[in-house]
């Protein structure tokens, strides 16, 4: 995974030189993605409780151990500092992107089924791991103008999965790409491509910097945290199956897929707070 890391330093130092309008990242599959954005907070476990441990034991057996031939040699206290300066450099690229103000991800998903799942998978855990999604775009969707019988049903499914996107990632916002008719290939079919997806938005402002859920730990269970203002509280249907938590709040739904830790929790009831419905899920 060096390569991956060494690109996230680059977009590093790409940000503090500040040349560029933007910096565009087209990441890995969604899995390696992931484990990519959610190394610097692997690695704060092992650098803050494991790493000074070492440190301070390398540097009380080194005297003794470069008497002994036999033994390797300890690293120097030169070797530690820069796996420091290492993992603070990771720990600024995870500061930028987690900045919601300047940094976003933006989801592009094909209205189908497993590719649905994994988008949804995705964003649940970028909530986890707080970096912001500020649009979702929904790629490939066949076009009105096409009436052939022969595509009546896969019309139909993506009219279904673009109801579980809806429900999926509201209040963000939804972007549509039609399937054309030719490949996307050279300025020219790119701007129409923009054009068709970002409409009047700007493709570089922020279209979306809330957080739609917080997960929360609280004592021996976790809180699922909605931002639902105006919401009116005395209809609030709660189901969960599996890892699928679905919330409805009069005309207000949202599904959402929990990480797999939580999947064999309970839910035990919600409560509203101001604006924020918490659903409470315990082991019971």
């Amino acid at each position: 995974g060096m390569d991956e890391l060494f690109g996230l330093l680059m977009v590093r130092r790409h940000n503090q030189e500040d040349q560029y309008d933007a910096l565009i990242l087209d990441a890995a599959p969604t899995g390696e993605t992931l484990k990519l954005l959610s190394l610097p907070d692997h690695m704060s476990w092992y650098v803050e409780k494991i790493f000074p441990i070492q440190r301070r034991a390398a540097k009380l057996v080194r005297p003794f151990a470069s008497r002994v031939s036999s033994l390797p040699p300890f690293p120097e206290d030169s070797v530690f500092a820069a796996g420091q300066r290492f993992y603070e450099a990771i720990a600024g690229v995870e500061e930028i992107l987690t900045d919601r103000e300047n940094a976003s991800v933006r989801l592009v998903v094909n209205a189908e089924k497993m590719v649905v799942a994994e988008a949804r998978r995705a964003f649940t855990y970028l909530n986890l791991y707080d970096y912001g999604v500020d649009a979702v775009v929904v790629n490939r969707l066949l076009p009105r103008s096409v009436t052939d019988p022969y595509f009546a049903e896969w019309r139909r499914a993506q009219e279904r999965h673009m109801e579980t996107i809806e429900e999926s990632f509201s209040p963000i916002p939804i972007l549509t790409a039609r399937l054309l008719d030719r490949e996307m290939f050279g300025l020219e079919a790119l701007g129409a491509l923009a054009e068709d997806v970002f409409e009047e938005a700007k493709p570089l402002e922020m279209l979306f910097r809330e957080r739609t859920h917080d997960i929360v730990k609280n004592g021996g269970g976790y809180d699922v945290v909605f931002h639902l203002p105006l919401a009116d509280k005395r209809s609030v249907d709660l189901l969960k199956k599996g890892a699928e938590l679905l919330v409805k709040v009069s005309g207000y739904r949202r599904n959402i897929l929990l990480p797999d830790a939580l999947a064999r929790l309970s839910a035990a009831g919600a409560s509203f707070d101001g604006d924020l419905l918490m659903v409470k899920l315990t082991d019971e």
